[in-house]
């Protein structure tokens, strides 16, 4: 996931993370969100009355497989990256494979457009030139900027 630090002698996991766009992500911020996923897990589970453990492991594992390779992904911009992040945080919550599907969602469409114009997420609408205003997607809409 390549996690850094500009403090390499404190144990403080606030000042290790990982560039996300341009975006730092604390690891304390990715583990906590893990945990939140992992918990979820266990509640679905009680609530079920069944055993989703192995199953929400191998979900949790994918989606961070997709999530480094969204980060590391080069033909997405930074905007693009930084933006599908926030789209996926609902509270301290971070999905990080709904993160890399909306990235790569906005890539793919910004390709068939001659990456030109907005791609919308899931409230909001990135450029596809990767500079630029987001915008809230209705009003890219609005203004004929969603091809």
């Amino acid at each position: 996931m390549g996690f850094k630090t500009r403090h390499p002698e404190s144990s403080d996991m606030i000042l290790v993370y990982t560039d996300v766009g341009g975006y730092k992500l604390t690891m304390d911020r990715f583990l906590y969100a893990l945990k939140a996923q992992a918990s979820e897990c266990k509640r679905i589970s009680a609530y079920a009355d069944t055993d989703f453990k192995d199953r929400c492991q191998a979900i949790l594992v994918a989606g961070m497989n997709n999530f480094s390779k969204m980060k590391n992904d080069s033909k997405i911009s930074d905007l693009a990256k930084r933006t599908a992040l926030g789209q996926a945080t609902y509270g301290g919550l971070i999905d990080f494979d709904h993160a890399a599907r909306l990235a790569f969602m906005h890539s793919k469409i910004c390709q068939q457009q001659g990456n030109r114009g907005y791609v919308p997420m899931d409230t909001l609408a990135v450029p596809c030139s990767g500079m630029g205003d987001v915008l809230d997607a209705s009003v890219a809409e609005r203004l004929s900027l969603i091809n």
